[in-house]
């Protein structure tokens, strides 16, 4: 589902969420760095750099929002794989320990 975001003469700008879960194997700290560098590596692609929150820790995970920004929602299904880089990372930390 797209939101409308922000309207303008010119352009719309619409967010799209989706969750991502962890385990508790990677801190969350180590976590929080994986999404600001993902973010920061694919900012330029989004109208608003994307964010992310904490929404629930459980025993055996933890889940964050995404919320991705974008002028066209049809982007959103080619975007969001460039955000699971999210996983990739994580992956590595995993392995560093």
């Amino acid at each position: 589902m797209n939101y409308l975001y922000k309207s303008q003469k010119n352009s719309n700008v619409y967010y799209y969420t989706f969750e991502l879960g962890f385990d508790h194997n990677v801190s969350s700290e180590k976590i929080a760095k994986v999404f600001d560098q993902v973010f920061e590596q694919y900012s330029r692609n989004f109208q608003k750099k994307p964010s992310y929150m904490l929404v629930r820790s459980g025993a055996f995970e933890r889940v964050y929002m995404v919320y991705l920004y974008v002028e066209n929602p049809e982007s959103i299904f080619i975007l969001r794989q460039q955000v699971a880089e999210v996983f990739k990372r994580w992956d590595m930390e995993r392995m560093k320990k």
